[in-house]
């Protein structure tokens, strides 16, 4: 349209415009850690065991990964789970598992929790943020999805 375009401002937003939402974000963070770090208790007896909790770069997401086998292979069995964020798969947070190598696993037990199986985008299991709030006890909810899940994974792995 020939004109120039502003440059840009040195300050996009105002923390304080937006301190609710931060604040919201916290808490998810500080509740998927406790979760994870929950699963990986909850599967400390396998070798070589849990990662450490961490933020997954490649796609932002909070999450451990349960490692099967020493191998260093690409194909080395192991489960992930975590904490997604908002994306095109589902347009809220969501906790999810999934075996690896990441495979159709045919007759999978019901689940008992809110949670579903997952084979679009990817096979494994989620649970979206809405299904937890909907729960009394939420912990609960989110705990059994992760232990279930992860036992389910785990027998079709082995």
């Amino acid at each position: 349209n020939g004109k120039a375009l502003a440059p840009p401002s040195p300050e996009p937003y105002d923390m304080n415009s937006c301190a609710a939402e931060l604040n919201e974000l916290s808490r998810y963070a500080d509740n998927a850690e406790l979760m994870l770090n929950n699963a990986a208790d909850h599967a400390s007896h396998l070798e070589p065991g849990p990662s450490p909790v961490r933020i997954w770069p490649h796609h932002f997401d909070t999450a451990i990964y349960i490692q099967l086998t020493t191998s260093t292979a690409e194909d080395a069995p192991g489960i992930g789970a975590g904490l997604a964020v908002p994306d095109a798969l589902y347009g809220e947070f969501y906790f999810y598992t999934y075996p690896w190598p990441r495979r159709e696993i045919a007759g999978l037990p019901p689940l008992t929790c809110s949670g579903h199986y997952q084979r679009d985008g990817f096979f494994g299991a989620s649970l979206p943020m809405s299904l937890v709030i909907e729960q009394d006890d939420q912990k609960a909810c989110v705990m059994t999805f992760f232990e279930q899940t992860i036992e389910v994974f785990l027998g079709a792995l082995r």
